[in-house]
């Protein structure tokens, strides 16, 4: 991996959110309409959060290549460069399954 990779794949770690939205794509695609806070660990999700994914987390996460993202629908898949970031969150996930959302808990 190159270093612009790494750079890449840390500065998308960097943030909860971001992690959140990685891990749970690691089994499935995630719709984020209706999320009743998963993503979050609150059970609403304060507007803020909400702009800051949808401003800031999601279309980062997609410059990365990281996601492919529907804003109209609130759909999340993996995007062209998961395999990239993927063995990291593997490892993250055997070594702290807490940080695990979704179908994991």
């Amino acid at each position: 991996m190159r270093k612009e990779s790494y750079d890449r794949v840390f500065e998308a770690l960097a943030s909860e959110q971001r992690r959140r939205i990685l891990f749970a794509l690691l089994d499935e695609p995630l719709s984020l309409e209706g999320d009743g806070g998963s993503l979050t660990g609150e059970r609403a999700i304060p507007d803020a959060v909400l702009l800051e994914r949808r401003h800031i987390h999601l279309p980062k996460l997609e410059d990365y290549g990281f996601v492919r993202w529907n804003p109209e629908r609130e759909g999340v898949e993996k995007g062209p460069q998961f395999e990239e970031i993927e063995p990291v969150l593997a490892l993250l996930a055997d070594q702290q399954p807490e940080l695990l959302v979704g179908p994991h808990r």
